[in-house]
């Protein structure tokens, strides 16, 4: 192994944040087969608002107050 115990660990707690936390999950959007890789699941505006996706309220707030694009699965926002 070329990396020290302290290298490995650091590396560690970086890809858990990167792939964790970075990552932010958007309920309505889903695989997809076919032309277009994803599917939205929107049947009306209510599915967009404040609270009904927390990936989505991350994202709307990072945007809005510029704060970090960062999910954290049990805070709430």
């Amino acid at each position: 192994r070329d990396i020290s115990d302290a290298q490995l660990a650091r590396a560690r707690i970086y890809a858990y944040h990167f792939f964790f936390r970075r990552m932010i999950p958007i309920e309505f959007i889903s695989k997809s087969e076919g032309v277009s890789p994803y599917k939205m699941r929107i049947n009306s505006s209510k599915d967009l608002a404040k609270g009904a996706d927390r990936g989505l309220d991350v994202i709307c707030d990072g945007i809005l107050s510029a704060s970090p694009f960062v999910f954290n699965p049990t805070e709430s926002i």
